[in-house]
């Protein structure tokens, strides 16, 4: 029935509102959580009493939720009330008709009030002046790291096969930038400490790989004195790799989605608290894994000078947004599939 919900949204009512991945990624927990509370929950015949379970749900996150929390129920709504109209418009609903008015009527659109999904192509940049953005990028503790382990390769080191650093190339990286390990990687992809640096530097053409051995280039001069275009681009490509393997085709509920939105956010002046801890009681297991994912990449966000909380909202410092934004990853309706 999934490819049916999906094949009919194009042309309904919902086309404007919500994509295929965000229709199926939403009415799945919304489902899951009716089913919860009622074992003998049917998705094509919903009671009076199924609905109030969620209604109790949006209820509580109205009351206490953030606003990205806000942004995630409304979205779960909206794709309840989809489903709730596919089944209508296709003969698929197998509950009575009194219990089908009563679902739709829960849940109008009309009470919806959804805060803005953002792109980064709504995102509007006030001009920086150069001497200001290149002065912030170089404090960064990113061009520390990206300096330390230069110093480490010196004149080159050996690689993998694939152009890697070995296991224990990367406990030894990881040991100069001072992080102690709980236990031995089993490769350089297991420690986003050693694996973002080196896809930046090797991304930016800092550091050259030939055969079995990596070596540093001209470019680490570039870096060294402070090059504003050189400084950015690492910033940028830093960006995308800590977003790299974190967007799912089910981006509503996604750790990744969530911190693309909070780092648009705090590029206006609507910027969003950080995301609320997870609520055993109401939180599906999907949910769990992005608020869990989300937060402790927003934490080394903000550790690492990208965010920064300004009375309990999170902002992307002006000098910074220009080479953030570069970095996101293009959410427009075009490249949705691509995520």
């Amino acid at each position: 029935m999934e490819q049916a919900f999906v094949a009919w949204l194009p042309d309904s009512e919902f086309a404007d509102e919500l994509t295929p991945e965000q229709a199926v990624g939403g009415i799945g927990p919304v489902l899951g959580m009716i089913a919860h509370g009622n074992p003998r929950f049917s998705a094509t015949a919903w009671t009076m009493a199924d609905l109030d379970v969620f209604a109790a749900f949006l209820d509580d996150v109205e009351a206490t939720g953030s606003e990205l929390d806000l942004q995630v129920s409304d979205g779960l709504q909206l794709a309840a009330m989809a489903w709730l109209h596919f089944l209508e418009e296709t003969d698929r609903w197998t509950g009575t008709d009194e219990n089908l008015v009563y679902c739709t009527g829960v849940l109008g659109l009309e009470q919806l009030d959804v805060p803005p999904i953002r792109t980064p192509s709504m995102i509007e940049l006030d001009p920086v002046d150069p001497e200001v953005e290149g002065e912030a990028l170089a404090a960064l503790p990113l061009f520390t790291r990206l300096t330390t382990v230069l110093e480490w390769i010196g004149d080159g080191v050996l690689v993998t096969e694939a152009g890697e650093l070995s296991v224990d190339g990367t406990v030894d990286v990881a040991t100069h930038l001072g992080f102690e390990l709980s236990e031995r990687p089993e490769s350089m992809y297991d420690l986003s400490s050693v694996s973002i640096p080196w896809a930046v530097l090797t991304a930016l053409g800092i550091v050259a790989t030939n055969g079995d051995r990596a070596e540093p280039t001209d470019r680490v001069n570039l870096l060294s004195a402070g090059d504003l275009e050189t400084l950015r681009s690492a910033l940028t490509a830093t960006i995308a790799a800590e977003l790299a393997d974190s967007l799912s085709p089910d981006m509503s509920m996604d750790g990744g989605f969530i911190v693309v939105q909070l780092l648009l956010a705090g590029m206006t002046d609507e910027p969003l608290s950080p995301i609320d801890p997870v609520d055993d009681e109401f939180d599906d297991q999907q949910t769990v894994i992005a608020k869990t994912f989300a937060s402790a990449l927003t934490a080394r966000l903000i550790d690492d000078g990208y965010l920064v909380l300004v009375d309990g909202l999170l902002e992307v410092p002006s000098p910074l947004r220009p080479a953030i934004l570069a970095g996101l990853p293009d959410l427009s309706d075009d490249d949705v599939d691509d995520l």
